[in-house]
């Protein structure tokens, strides 16, 4: 794999411990807690935590959520209604089990969407997080390398309950909320 692939083989609590440590490098308040402490690598033992809360007001790095990642996938204020990330060709915007030849490509071999993003669509998924009161789930979105080309299309429900398992088709995006 070369520095322009996608990074995969990361579980959802690495992403989010990741996260944290980026927004830490960078004196941004990090955004994931788990009892009442800072969400991060080696802080809470071997079996780790299972509820994951955010922290209001931070301002550091962290997954979208699932309305963000699809208002972005479809193109934002841009959007064309498009059945794919930036097409109504998949092909044009995405690697899924009948282009990919078994295995993930660099980023952006393939036309982005409206917004300039590329890789919405296929590739590998993307973390993200949906959020019930203050506690949040894992989730991911967009399509993979190794699937069909159903499974790709923006209006595609979240899947979820995978957090622990670490695959070659799902890799993460990061944001920040807009500071005012």
């Amino acid at each position: 794999m070369s520095e322009n692939h996608p990074v995969t083989g990361v579980n959802w609590y690495d992403v989010l411990k990741w996260c944290n440590a980026k927004s830490e490098m960078q004196r941004l308040s990090p955004v994931y807690y788990a009892n009442g402490n800072i969400y991060k690598s080696g802080a809470f033992g071997k079996e780790g935590v299972k509820t994951i809360k955010l922290k209001d007001g931070a301002n550091g790095y962290r997954l979208p959520t699932t309305p963000e990642w699809e208002w972005a996938a479809r193109g934002g204020n841009k959007s064309k209604g498009y059945k794919y990330s930036g097409s109504n060709e998949i092909d044009e915007v995405g690697w899924y089990n009948q282009n990919s030849g078994g295995t993930p490509h660099p980023v952006g071999e393939k036309q982005p969407n409206e917004l300039g993003l590329y890789d919405m669509t296929g590739n590998v998924f993307d973390w993200c997080m949906s959020i019930q009161d203050d506690t949040i789930q894992d989730c991911f979105r967009g399509g993979s390398w190794r699937y069909i080309n159903e499974g790709s299309a923006v209006h595609r429900p979240d899947y979820n309950g995978q957090t622990e398992q670490r695959n070659g088709d799902i890799g993460f995006r990061i944001a920040r909320s807009a500071l005012f």
